[in-house]
């Protein structure tokens, strides 16, 4: 995983165009070609994504990553004015999400029963 924080500016084309003034934000690139550009406010949801297979072009000042969408071709291009961290971690194998179960007394009746935990769709 590759963790920038810069000043940069982010311009999205594709099945719409999208643009994101100079401001300072975290980028993250995973390891499976998924990008991601993250304001500091705003929540845990990226400002902007873009979801793997993905084709990621690194020309220094300039990252391009560029998706296949049918006929059309989905493109990020994030402008860095100024690099203030640039670190890449090892994450290894993921371990998979392992959830609980736990036993519950209905106050209607009293009798036990048993609730799985759930974190979703998609975790």
């Amino acid at each position: 995983m590759r963790l920038i924080v810069a000043r940069c500016e982010v311009t999205y084309s594709g099945r719409l165009n999208a643009f994101l003034p100079e401001s300072t934000r975290l980028l993250m690139v995973k390891e499976d070609g998924a990008v991601l550009v993250h304001a500091d406010a705003g929540g845990y949801k990226p400002l902007n994504w873009m979801t793997p297979p993905t084709v990621i072009e690194d020309r220094g000042d300039l990252v391009v990553v560029r998706k296949r969408a049918g006929k059309t071709e989905d493109r990020l291009e994030i402008k860095l004015i100024e690099v203030l961290s640039d670190v890449t971690h090892d994450m290894g194998e993921a371990a998979g999400l392992e959830r609980t179960v736990s036993s519950a007394t209905c106050s209607c009746c009293s009798r036990t029963t048993r609730r799985t935990s759930s974190t979703g769709s998609g975790l």
